[in-house]
């Protein structure tokens, strides 16, 4: 049935190709058909972190297509895309199976398979699908890897961390915070020296597979770039108070300045603003290698001005990124949100919190605290970087897998800490 539903969605995509989706294309067709990481008709090919594009370029390999650079399209990649989603349904009861047993594993199954925003993602070239499958398996690696009993079980899990950041650049921190719920659930049974041990194995294999990605841009850029370029425009729109930490909202505030400074953009809406043209402006001088670092250091210069000025302003506007992040569903932006599919988006979310909470009153499982880790990381993240309701798209296998064997075992008669897989 997940197969069947997001494959459904991948044969009726839309026509409408955003950035992002572009971007990929583009990328991917550079990969499988010029072995590079760049393309024509794409300027800062390191904007993007390279999960997502070499994923399609194999699957562009396996069914080559050659496309305009006006409308790249990588059929291929839409059935990576259908496999990549129904990959991460028996992931995420895996996952539950592994807390609660048998019962979670099948509610957690059932709702990762129908939950429409996820099915959807399957028509859509993005990076979410991918994410969502590496991060569910990392959180079942780490399960596995603390059962074994040896640091070294945990190297697939840091693996599947590093594979993760440089799929979803926002989960670059995801490898510190795991190694940290590793430390807290490792220390009590088996000390803290061996604790330790095991939660640097969890960076450390983390690192080494980021590491050969950031060696390669380094040598092509001549910088340190921490997964990709996009990080300092991405902090500079997040933390800008006066756009609102939003991408339209950077567009109104800076619209009229960049209309009398570029003539050819004194007839175009704030909403048809070019973003890349707004952040090269802000640049400035410091275009080419040393932008995204200044961006990075403005942004860091901006928030504390903010913080320390209107901190109540400053303080309401992370906290309505964070709501972004949280209340509404996955719709893309051609479309705008529904209000019954809103509700229950919010329903569903707000239950699997409710049985995540439960189940780590009842048990500790490590499982469960990565989730709730990730959650806060993800959470964190939005609210400081620009946010999307599609941002919370990779983590909510996770938490529907936690929501069920929460939920399973807060009506499991046992006493708390008996309860096998």
């Amino acid at each position: 049935m997940a197969a069947l539903l997001r494959a459904l969605a991948a044969a009726g995509h839309s026509a409408h190709v955003s950035t992002d989706q572009r971007a990929y294309s583009l990328l991917a067709l550079g990969i499988s058909e010029h072995g590079r990481y760049a393309a024509s008709g794409l300027a800062g090919s390191f904007h993007w972190p390279p999960g997502a594009p070499f994923l399609f370029a194999l699957a562009n390999l396996a069914a080559p297509a050659r496309a305009a650079v006006a409308r790249p399209e990588v059929p291929a990649a839409y059935v990576a895309q259908v496999v990549v989603g129904t990959a991460t349904v028996p992931a995420a009861a895996l996952v539950a199976r592994s807390v609660a047993g048998r019962a979670a594993a099948l509610i957690a199954a059932a709702v990762v398979a129908l939950y429409p925003p996820l099915v959807a993602s399957a028509g859509e070239l993005l990076s979410e699908p991918l994410g969502a499958l590496l991060l569910t398996l990392a959180v079942g690696a780490l399960a596995w890897g603390l059962r074994r009993g040896t640091a070294a079980a945990l190297a697939p899990c840091g693996a599947l961390l590093g594979l993760a950041a440089l799929t979803r650049a926002d989960q670059l921190l995801a490898p510190a915070v795991m190694a940290a719920v590793v430390f807290a659930c490792a220390r009590a049974s088996r000390g803290a020296r061996r604790a330790l041990a095991a939660a640097g194995v969890v960076v450390a294999a983390a690192a080494m597979t980021v590491a050969p990605w950031i060696a390669f841009v380094a040598t092509q850029t001549h910088s340190l770039v921490p997964v990709s370029t996009g990080g300092g425009a991405n902090l500079f729109i997040g933390t800008y108070l006066p756009g609102h930490g939003t991408i339209f909202g950077l567009k109104h505030a800076f619209g009229p300045v960049l209309r009398a400074h570029v003539p050819a953009l004194r007839g175009v809406p704030d909403f048809r603003l070019p973003e890349e043209t707004i952040v090269r402006y802000v640049a400035g001088d410091h275009r080419g290698r040393g932008e995204d670092a200044y961006l990075r250091a403005r942004a860091l210069r901006n928030a504390a001005r903010f913080a320390g000025h209107r901190p109540g302003a400053f303080a309401g506007m992370l906290a309505a990124k964070a709501g972004r992040l949280w209340l509404d569903y996955t719709h893309g932006s051609l479309h705008r949100s529904q209000p019954l599919a809103r509700a229950g988006h919010v329903a569903l979310v707000a239950l699997a919190l409710l049985g995540l909470a439960a189940g780590l009153f009842r048990r500790r499982a490590p499982a469960l605290v990565a989730v709730a880790a990730l959650l806060a990381l993800a959470t964190v993240v939005n609210a400081v970087l620009v946010s999307e309701p599609r941002h919370l798209l990779p983590l909510l296998p996770l938490l529907f897998a936690g929501g069920a064997a929460g939920g399973v075992l807060a009506f499991d008669r046992r006493p708390a800490g008996v309860v096998t897989a």
